[in-house]
């Protein structure tokens, strides 16, 4: 599911319990994207922005991220308001990190 959209229930169950294909006999795992609650806009380069994150600041908390690729929180600064913000890094399946935190931002990359 394209994770600019609003995510179901449906969704969230299948994010709390890994989804199990078979194809050809072979068992694969498959994990959810996860689910936000807010819908996200493409802010390029793989990037994903909630609505109360600015581009600037999700761009801050990438670079964060490729400074010290390490879960975890880390300190970022927003150069629209001119503070810096608490924010969460989880690595949350096959090189998908989540950052959240700040005044209710969300990062997906």
């Amino acid at each position: 599911m394209d994770p600019r959209q609003r995510h179901g229930g449906l969704h969230r169950h299948l994010e709390r319990n890994q989804h199990h294909s078979r194809r050809a006999g072979a068992v694969r795992t498959v994990q959810a994207a996860p689910a936000t609650g807010q819908d996200l806009r493409d802010i390029g380069g793989g990037v994903y922005a909630g609505s109360a994150t600015s581009t600037a600041f999700a761009q801050n908390v990438v670079a964060a991220w490729k400074h010290d690729p390490t879960a975890g929180v880390k300190q970022v600064y927003s150069p629209v308001t001119g503070q810096s913000y608490a924010m969460t890094y989880q690595l949350v399946g096959a090189g998908t990190v989540i950052a959240t935190g700040g005044n209710g931002a969300y990062v997906q990359f």
